[in-house]
C-alpha cells in the first residue's frame, strides 16, 4: 500500500509540475521573463524525474514482485526521497523560494520515508 501512495502523489506532483512549469508563485522574487524559460525547462526535468520515481513505485505496489524486490525498491525510495530532502534544504537555506511549501513538501516526503525505514525494519 505504501508504494501505491507513494507512487501515486509523485507522479501527481509531477503531472502538476509538468503541466505548471512556471516557478513565479513559490519565489520570493519573481525572475524577469528573460530568465524564466531555463526555471521552466529545469521544473519539466524535475517533473520527468517525479514521475518516474511514482510509476516505478506504482509498478511495486501494484505487481507485488516479492520480499526481496520490495526491500529494494524500499530502499531506493529512501535514497531518491533523501536526495530530494537534500536539495530542499539547499533551497531553504538559500532563501529563493517561499518557506510554506518547502516545508510542507520536507515534511511529506520525511514522513514517507520513515515509513519505508519502517517497513524495512519490520
Amino acid at each position: 500500500m505504501l508504494f501505491l501512495v507513494d507512487g501515486a502523489a509523485f507522479v501527481f506532483i509531477g503531472l502538476v509540475v509538468m503541466a505548471i512549469p512556471s516557478p513565479q508563485p513559490a519565489l520570493v522574487r519573481p525572475v524577469d521573463d528573460v530568465a524564466l524559460p531555463p526555471f521552466r525547462e529545469t521544473r519539466r526535468l524535475l517533473a520527468s524525474q517525479f514521475m518516474g520515481n511514482g510509476l516505478l513505485a506504482l509498478v511495486l505496489g501494484l505487481t507485488a514482485p516479492g520480499a526481496a524486490a520490495e526491500r529494494a525498491g524500499a530502499i531506493a525510495r529512501i535514497v531518491t526521497i533523501a536526495i530530494v530532502l537534500a536539495i530542499n534544504a539547499g533551497q531553504l537555506a538559500a532563501g529563493h523560494w517561499k518557506r510554506p511549501p518547502l516545508l510542507a513538501v520536507t515534511a511529506m516526503l520525511s514522513l514517507v520515508a520513515l515509513a519505508y525505514v519502517a517497513r524495512l525494519v519490520s
